[in-house]
This record gives structure tokens, sequence and C-alpha cells, in this order.
């Protein structure tokens, strides 16, 4: 399908907004997010000022969507400055205003890394109402901050540490990392064991809101695959690397902590909505080099409203190039590559997705989006799972068990596997729901 012949559907429906922002002071070594360093020929004033034409040019075409939630990641958000923060935090503001009159954004995060955190950029945050800091700390080591890459150090966490223990009053969420790569000696892994048990225990003390812990993936196309393929460093064994997350899930849980997603854990109400509405499958839309959206659409050849598709639209990965396509009003997706989701692959999607939650899939808002229960999809494959004790339904959920979500991988390719049955190819979509239908 040609772009030209897309059209995103308006209407009474809530949104998410991603913003990707694609610089840091240098590349870590397991990241595969787009990003560049900041050098002095470095177009950062026109990057944000491409973001914000862009979100002009999709929120003039979506006056009835109201936002939910923002997302500000990177990269390393906090790199920006004094200046550009405010223009970025502002600019958002207030092009939504022109077609709201209220702004009423649940949850509104940025991300950083310690060594950018002050106590300016706090104040920032204060002013313009951000109610989220993400703080990228993957490790309170320097060793291990070494291996990784990471520009910081643990002297600059600590700071950040106390700089937002005492002037933040908002949410905070840490990033911590298991199973970074090094030496072949089972020793040095049982020492990253004590060290990652001894890190979440000292960020404990400070009660964060957010702990998200996941399991180093080694990337193919980063400089850690390279090291780890070449043997500078030896991959963790993945029995090692499960025992040692199991015990950091744990200290973590016996801290008051719901592991309410596989690799995210939360005090009481205080999840990442932003996130639960990914997992739940719930329309967003990207700006920034490389961001991606999902969104609804029509064309412009039926203008059927009732029948929209899902349509996932990915940006270059490319800031010259995203400057000359947002340089003008131009429409959007020129700076992207644009795929139809078929139902049956936003099905798989919303199962992948879904099972990832400790709560699950809900039941009303599945059946609503596909027309059938997922029992009703998949009665054979369901019926074994539950036998298996590996999946439980509830009164108004489908999820899995602790053991279910530990092989969630091995699970999701046995759904694969039923996708090729004829009932599939009759799925049908209704997405997203009006607001006034789900109340």
């Amino acid at each position: 399908m040609e772009n030209s012949d897309i059209l995103l559907l308006n209407g009474n429906y809530s949104i998410s907004l991603y913003v990707h922002i694609p610089f840091c002071r240098s590349k870590c070594y397991y990241c595969d997010f787009f990003s560049v360093p900041v050098l002095k020929t470095t177009p950062v004033n026109g990057i944000v000022k491409g973001i914000l034409n862009q979100f002009a040019h999709y929120i003039s075409a979506l006056p009835d969507v109201e936002i939910e939630t923002i997302y500000i990641g990177g990269g390393t958000p906090s790199m920006l400055g004094p200046y550009l923060l405010k223009v970025l935090f502002s600019g958002i503001k207030s092009i939504y205003l022109r077609y709201h009159s209220t702004w009423n954004i649940k949850e509104w995060t940025v991300e950083a890394n310690p060594e950018s955190i002050t106590g300016e950029f706090i104040e920032i945050c204060k002013e313009y109402g951000i109610t989220r800091i993400s703080v990228g700390i993957q490790s309170l080591h320097d060793d291990y901050l070494k291996i990784l890459g990471r520009p910081g150090t643990s002297y600059d966490t600590f700071k950040a540490l106390d700089l937002l223990g005492a002037h933040w009053n908002g949410d905070i969420n840490y990033d911590i990392l298991s199973g970074i790569p090094g030496t072949s000696e089972k020793h040095k892994h049982k020492l990253q064991e004590k060290h990652l048990l001894n890190d979440i225990d000292l960020l404990l003390k400070g009660s964060p809101e957010h702990i998200s812990l996941y399991s180093l993936t080694l990337e193919e196309n980063t400089e850690m695959y390279r090291f780890v393929r070449e043997g500078s460093y030896i991959a963790m064994d993945s029995r090692m690397e499960e025992d040692i997350w199991i015990k950091a899930a744990s200290l973590l849980e016996a801290g008051g902590y719901d592991n309410y997603e596989i690799s995210n854990f939360a005090g009481p109400g205080k999840e990442c909505i932003h996130n639960l509405r990914y997992w739940h499958m719930e329309p967003y839309l990207g700006l920034g080099p490389s961001a991606v959206s999902t969104m609804p659409y029509i064309k412009k050849t039926e203008l059927d409203r009732n029948s929209p598709g899902v349509i996932r639209i990915t940006g270059k990965a490319d800031i010259h190039q995203y400057l000359t396509d947002m340089s003008g009003e131009n429409n959007p997706f020129l700076n992207a590559e644009t795929e139809i989701i078929s139902p049956a692959d936003f099905l798989f999607e919303n199962i992948m997705m879904g099972f990832r939650l400790k709560a699950g899939i809900l039941k009303d808002k599945f059946i609503k989006r596909f027309g059938k229960g997922l029992d009703e999809i998949f009665p054979g494959l369901i019926k074994q799972w539950k036998s298996e004790g590996i999946m439980k339904t509830g009164k108004n959920n489908y999820s899995l068990t602790k053991r279910g979500r530990f092989i969630l991988n091995t699970l999701l390719l046995s759904i694969q596997k039923h996708m090729e049955l004829p009932s599939l190819k009759q799925i049908q979509v209704r997405w997203p729901p009006d607001k006034a239908q789900e109340k």
C-alpha cells in the first residue's frame, strides 16, 4: 500500500507518545538502540525542532485523539541540556493544547544517565510536570561499568542518587543489569552475584517506586557481541545467569516489589503506566529518528472508520535524513518505513506482549478486540497448558504461572505453529476501542 493512500485514524481514543532522543556521550558496548555521540557538529537543536515539527504534523491530523502517557527515551535525553529540555517539554505541551482544552497526562517519564543528572535537570523536570525519572544505573561497580562501556562511574551514580533523594519528589525507576559478561572463572560469576544482590539491597534503602531488572542480551550489531565472539569476554552460562537473576528477583519481592512483568518490579500501585500500554497493545505514536509507532489507520479511498487496520511506522535510523524530512511541512511518513500488520500477526503480538505480564491478557479486552476468547481460538493448546500448570484463567484474564513465564519463548513457538490454522485467517480486529465504549 502506498503511503499516500493512508490516513491515521482520528477519533475518541487514547494513545501513548514516545520521543526518541538519539544522543549519547558514547555508545555503550551492549546497546543496540539507535544513538550517536554528541560532537560539536552534531545537529542537536535541529533534531529537537524536527521532533516538534513531526509532533505538530501528527497531532493536527489527530485532533480528537488524547495522549495518556509520554516517555522521553533514547539515547540519553538528560544530555540535551537545560535550554533544549525546556524547548522540548514546553513544545510538546503547547502543540498538544492547540487541539485540546486540558492537559491530563497520567504519566510523563524521562530517561537519564547518572552522570548527566544535575540539580538543574531535576528542577526542570519538576517545573514542566515530569512525573517519573528512569535512571540507567546498570551496576554500582566500576569494573562492570567499564565492561559495559558505560560513560559514567559509580561516583557519578551515588552523586545522582543523593541529588534525587534530596530534591526529587516524583517517581523513580532504576535499571539494573544481570548477566554481564566477564572472564570464564566461575568465582567471578559468583562475585557478580554478590555484587548484584548488594546493589539491589543498597538501592532498596532509597525506596524507589520501580526497578527494572534486565538480563543482558547479546545483540549481533553491538560491540559486546564482537568482544564475546572474539573471546575478549566470556558470556555467562545461561543456567548460572538464570540462577543469579532469580536470587535478585527474590530479593526485590522480599522488599515488597511485585514482579508484575517479566523484567519489572513495582511498589504498590507504581507500575509503569506507559509500558503497561505497550504490553496491552494500546496505540502509541513515536517521534524522532528510529522511533516506532503502532497506530490504527484507514484508507483514503474507503474511509471506513468502523474497520480500521493496524499500521506500524518505523523511523529511519539516520539523523541527517530526519532533518531533511522534518524541516518543512512534509508528511511524517517520509522518514519512515510502513508495514500493515495483518489481523493474525496482531493477534500473535497481543499474546506475546500480554503473557509477559503477571496479570496476563484481559479477557474482555481481548474478546472485544478479536471477537473470540483465547480458549476459543486455541482450545487444545490452552487446555494442555492449563493441565501442565503453566497457564491459568481467572474471571477476566488469561495468565501464565511463574513457571510459564520462564518458558515464554518456548510457548510462543507453540503458538506460532498454530497460527497456520484456517480459522486464524478469519480473525477480525476491532481496535482501538472508543473511550466512551470503555467506560
